[in-house]
């Protein structure tokens, strides 16, 4: 039995609680068996986030809830001061971040759903969190990449534009569906954060690349498998690099090309202009907005 099956198999009795208590995405009474809070997340996991995110992050929003989520009160009982006292002891990592974006989503949706008279998760404090700084790619590191982007697969290449050109996170550009797609915009139904949902302009040229994507399964792919090729081919071409560097790299470009401040902030889906410019955005001497006009020309949306 692998990880995940495992971690089903642990959660099942709570599922199948919960389907008992919430037919059709309602609940009718929860008054006789109290509604724990380990039960209402998963019901939320399975039935909102669980389509727009990957293997991996499922897996680890399965961890979050068997490890964390686990006080004992019914949850019309939690008051603000447990789900701080629950946040105060986790540490300062991702964890501690994940973990709060999940409560404030599961005590929203519980109150949008009349099964809490309150969202108490409105008002909790995150605290402060040690995160490891993600650069974008130096621009001779992009010079790379871009010119040799042809040793890539073809659907591969497609990836790795959408991240480079839109900025979308990972998990989001291989959910993305053509549905999604209009000849000046991409829709990104993402599950993240409610800033997420979002609409990304995009140039002509990322409108014809995408449009000529014939599979049915659009850029649909194991993130696992598609993550190791473009390992691969960093070796190949010897840059050092992850995927969500693609992410920091489209923000740090979308700064030296012009873009407003606030419009680069919700092309990224962030709730703050803060976490844009101070987290997302690189610091490079090459960089230029005449350097990334002259590498990439059409690619990238013009300033306003």
């Amino acid at each position: 039995m692998n990880e995940l099956e495992a971690l089903k198999a642990e959660l099942s009795s709570l599922k199948n609680l919960l389907l008992e208590l919430l037919p059709e995405n309602k609940i009718k009474h929860y008054d006789d068996i109290p509604l724990l809070l380990p039960d209402f997340a998963l019901w939320y996991l399975e039935n909102f986030k669980k389509q727009g995110i990957s293997k991996e992050t499922y897996v680890y929003y399965l961890r979050i809830i068997r490890n964390h989520l686990n006080l004992k009160k019914a949850l019309h009982e939690i008051t603000v001061l447990d789900l701080q006292k629950l946040l105060n002891i986790l540490p300062k990592t991702r964890i501690k971040e994940v973990t709060y974006i999940l409560v404030k989503e599961l005590f929203s949706k519980a109150y949008e759903l009349k099964m809490v008279n309150e969202n108490v998760g409105a008002f909790l404090k995150k605290g402060k969190i040690h995160k490891k700084k993600i650069e974008a790619f130096k621009l001779k590191e992009q010079i790379k990449i871009f010119k040799h982007s042809n040793l890539l697969q073809p659907l591969d290449r497609v990836r790795v534009y959408v991240m480079l050109f839109c900025g979308l996170r990972p998990a989001e550009m291989i959910n993305l569906d053509k549905s999604n797609l209009t000849k000046k915009y991409i829709f990104v139904y993402g599950t993240k954060t409610k800033n997420a949902v979002r609409q990304i302009p995009i140039s002509k040229k990322m409108f014809e690349l995408l449009s000529s994507v014939k599979e049915k399964k659009f850029l649909k792919c194991d993130l696992k498998k598609f993550r190791k090729r473009v390992y691969k081919y960093f070796y190949q071409i010897k840059v050092e690099g992850t995927l969500y560097m693609f992410r920091h790299t489209y923000a740090t470009n979308m700064h030296y090309l012009g873009h407003v401040q606030r419009n680069i902030q919700h092309y990224m889906g962030h709730a703050s202009s803060i976490l844009t410019m101070d987290v997302y955005t690189s610091f490079d001497p090459d960089i230029s907005k005449k350097s990334l006009l002259n590498l990439y020309t059409d690619w990238y949306i013009k300033a306003k």
